[in-house]
């Protein structure tokens, strides 16, 4: 499938501009890096396949998150379905996370780093990402508002994160970057 050029730089670098505000100082987030430049286990240090971001200090473990992001359509050039679109939501979704897997095969293998595929398909559906982007909400939400972050979503229900006007105070207002405000929006939406 050809992409135009805004197809194939638009989501990789709002994703880096989300991660780079989740992770703070406390982490790292490296656009367009060599997988060889990775301490993935059994990668040259000459490989030269591109991952589109690599986000250290937003994982539990300390490892990195590998994420290539890809955008898919559910209908072809002339406007038909792909095959699977029509009778399974997301088909081209898992298509794309099936590509990508079998393209780094060495970050399914164990070990810190981790593959992330973050798929979004025209017409709003995510794969993954979407659990990504509340994961790096709760890693930028200060301690108090976790809870309201790890619960927006429960039994299929979302329910709102708390926002920058839930944490004003008469004294001191909370004053919230745009990057914050749409972290929080993109969460208390989701997919």
């Amino acid at each position: 499938m050809q992409l135009g050029i805004c197809a194939r730089i638009a989501p990789p670098s709002a994703w880096v501009r989300v991660a780079r505000e989740a992770v703070g100082a406390d982490g790292a987030v490296v656009p367009q890096q060599w997988l060889g430049a990775t301490t993935a286990p059994g990668v040259a240090t000459d490989n030269r396949r591109r991952l589109d971001l690599v986000i250290y200090g937003a994982s539990p473990m300390g490892g990195a998150l590998c994420c290539d992001a890809t955008l898919v359509s559910p209908l072809t050039r002339t406007g038909r379905p792909q095959p699977g679109t029509a009778a399974h939501d997301g088909a081209m979704l898992r298509v794309a996370e099936r590509r990508k897997q079998a393209a780094y095969p060495e970050l399914r293998s164990g070990g810190l780093q981790q593959l992330l595929v973050l798929g979004t398909e025209i017409g709003g559906r995510w794969n993954e990402a979407a659990q990504l982007v509340r994961d790096l909400v709760r890693v930028r939400a200060p301690p108090a508002l976790r809870a309201g972050a790890a619960g927006t979503e429960q039994h299929g229900a979302r329910k709102p994160v708390p926002g920058p006007e839930t944490c004003e105070t008469a004294a001191e207002p909370r004053r919230s970057s745009e990057a914050e405000r749409t972290a929080t929006a993109l969460a208390t939406v989701g997919p």
